[in-house]
């Protein structure tokens, strides 16, 4: 997005913006004060999950979907000639919860043709700047190549320590730390490498003794959660 937005607390809105969240669980708000607006993240109580919402401090009300969709950016291009990438960058609101996302499609500079994508949302604290996003996915979109590379046991350290990494991260955001073990995961681990089922039984091996646990619950959970049946190392 082209105007620059900080974070601000519930107690920063405008009033006429707080009276109508007063009965709303906030989540975020951020101000845009190049055009003195504010968005507020709230729960949908009828969803569960999140909303996002704009509030114009010039007509002191929210605007409906389909004048934000009408007034998001038009799509642009950027190039990043150390990189050897051109960029195009678009706008899109996410269907069910009007959430903002930008999205970069990148393309090589000597091909044209598009060598990664990725999409985000854009009222986030951390978000860093364009160019390290496109870096970021560069070294994404190299990744598969190098990890082909390695030895059988070099793939099952990086697994190994990816499981053990994001299931802390579950944990510290409250989470059961199985709760990584699904679908998405097993899309992405099969994405990098085709043959991941044959390696799954040391990987969890792996992993088991990296917690210090048993591996038996470890394969239990994994297999419930994936429906994907392997027998563990004896």
């Amino acid at each position: 997005m082209k105007d620059a937005f900080k974070r601000v607390s519930a107690d920063a809105l405008p009033e006429a913006m707080k009276t109508a969240l007063s009965d709303k669980k906030v989540l975020k708000c951020f101000f845009i004060p190049g055009s003195q607006h504010y968005i507020a993240w709230i729960v949908n109580e009828s969803t569960k999950r999140q909303q996002e919402l704009e509030f114009d401090t010039k007509t002191m009300h929210f605007l409906n979907r389909a004048k934000r969709a009408e007034s998001l950016e038009k799509p642009f291009s950027l190039e990043f000639n150390d990189l050897n990438v051109k960029v195009k960058v678009s706008y899109t609101l996410e269907p069910e919860t009007d959430v903002l996302h930008e999205e970069l499609t990148v393309y090589s500079s000597f091909t044209g043709e598009p060598v990664a994508n990725e999409k985000y949302v854009v009222f986030n604290a951390f978000k860093t700047d364009r160019k390290t996003e496109v870096a970021s996915l560069l070294e994404k979109a190299a990744f598969p190549m190098q990890y082909s590379s390695w030895t059988k046991q070099e793939k099952i350290n990086y697994w190994s320590e990816y499981l053990y990494r994001i299931r802390r991260h579950a944990g510290e955001d409250g989470a059961s730390l199985d709760s990584v073990f699904n679908t998405k995961l097993l899309q992405h681990m099969t994405e990098i490498d085709s043959n991941i089922i044959d390696l799954l039984p040391e990987i969890l091996s792996e992993l088991a003794k990296m917690e210090m646990t048993a591996a038996t619950p470890i394969f239990a959970a994994f297999c419930a959660r994936t429906k994907i049946e392997l027998a563990e190392l004896v």
